[in-house]
């Protein structure tokens, strides 16, 4: 059974990855996957928290 090729990610080739709300890194090669922040609730919550009456 021949054994796989590992496949490097470069810059070119992670900005071609869809729009689909996810971020997409490359750490030495290897394509990291993360879901998208959600800014909106902690925006809030810190803007809750500094505010003051």
């Amino acid at each position: 059974m021949p054994m796989a090729v590992p496949l490097y990610y470069s810059a070119e080739m992670v900005r071609a990855l869809p729009e689909d709300r996810k971020r997409y890194e490359t750490v030495h090669g290897e394509l990291l996957v993360t879901p998208a922040r959600r800014r909106g609730r902690c925006t809030r919550l810190c803007c809750n928290a500094s505010w003051s009456p």
